[in-house]
């Protein structure tokens, strides 16, 4: 009797054998891997289960089956696809100028692509900061917030030059908000990758994961 109850479920509920793949790589993995990344404690980051594709469904709610041929293409949790390849300097710092300099503090792009105040443009509108804001959801992590404000608050003082993820966000003496705040420097830790994870081996260019926020799938 048992047999057959568990047969009608599995045709009336349509329970299939799970998939596994590699977050990162985007190919199929088995049980051994699994367990590897499972005893790691990676398994969340590094591995995608989900149902086999039905070539009839549409896209699935987190980004799986989009591609029917590469089903984990699209998902949570994995790459970005690059245009161009990464340009880093010396230890995945950031790139230089091409005249050898260093490029312009993040500040100082901030305060000038996304002003604070009145700043009437005839060329971009609010539109351009919803497109910003929209944008830098899909890329932040709640997880890179808790570490710069919670576990690394001291990428500003002088113990942050010896934690290679602190980036201390440096402020300057004009900005428009903080030239009359004393404050000089945002505590800022480098974004989560698969290599600080475990994915992938360190040694090569960190590549960020993206995540699929459901308000934003029409």
């Amino acid at each position: 009797m048992l047999p057959v109850l568990l047969l009608l479920f599995a045709v009336f509920c349509d329970v299939r054998a799970a998939l596994f793949y590699d977050s990162y790589y985007g190919v199929p993995i088995g049980m051994d891997e699994v367990k590897r990344h499972s005893k790691a404690n990676t398994t969340f980051w590094c591995v995608n289960e989900f149902e086999p594709c039905d070539p009839n469904e549409g896209r699935r709610v987190d980004g799986t089956c989009n591609n029917i041929r590469y089903p984990n293409r699209g998902a949570g949790h994995t790459p970005f696809t690059r245009v161009l390849p990464p340009v880093f300097d010396k230890d995945f710092e950031p790139k230089k100028a091409a005249s050898g300099n260093d490029l312009p503090l993040p500040r100082v792009l901030r305060t000038n692509l996304v002003s604070v105040g009145k700043v009437p443009s005839q060329r971009l509108t609010q539109l351009a900061i919803h497109a910003f804001v929209f944008l830098s959801s899909d890329v932040v992590s709640l997880h890179d917030t808790i570490n710069y404000i919670l576990w690394r608050p001291y990428c500003c003082a002088p113990r942050g030059k010896n934690d290679t993820y602190c980036v201390p966000n440096k402020i300057p003496e004009n900005d428009p908000v903080h030239r009359f705040s004393g404050h000089r420097c945002l505590n800022m830790t480098r974004p989560e990758t698969f290599q600080s994870i475990g994915c992938i081996p360190k040694g090569s260019s960190p590549e960020r994961r993206h995540y699929v926020h459901l308000p934003f799938l029409g």
